[in-house]
């Protein structure tokens, strides 16, 4: 993670995710770094969970399981932190 003048930025296989709310990016930063690189992939690069899989050696059934825990936890993270209209 690198902290720009306006936002947090992640990166996975190229590809940069800039967020600019501090809670949201300190919620993503918690999650381990195969997570970070699913989400990235498949929000960033609009990657399907098969071309996924192929980048981080899983199979296509297991990106999708990870996203969707991923997606839960994360969530659920920012709805306990306070985070507005983490739904």
């Amino acid at each position: 993670m690198q902290r720009g003048s306006d936002s947090f930025t992640f990166s996975a296989f190229g590809y940069d995710l800039h967020i600019r709310d501090e809670l949201v990016a300190g919620a993503f930063a918690s999650l381990p770094e195969q997570e970070q690189q699913i989400l990235i992939l498949r929000f960033v690069a609009a990657m399907a969970d098969g071309e996924i899989g192929g980048l981080v050696e899983m199979s296509r059934s297991a990106v999708q399981c990870r996203r969707t825990k991923t997606l839960n936890e994360l969530r659920q993270r920012l709805e306990d932190s306070g985070g507005r209209n983490a739904k």
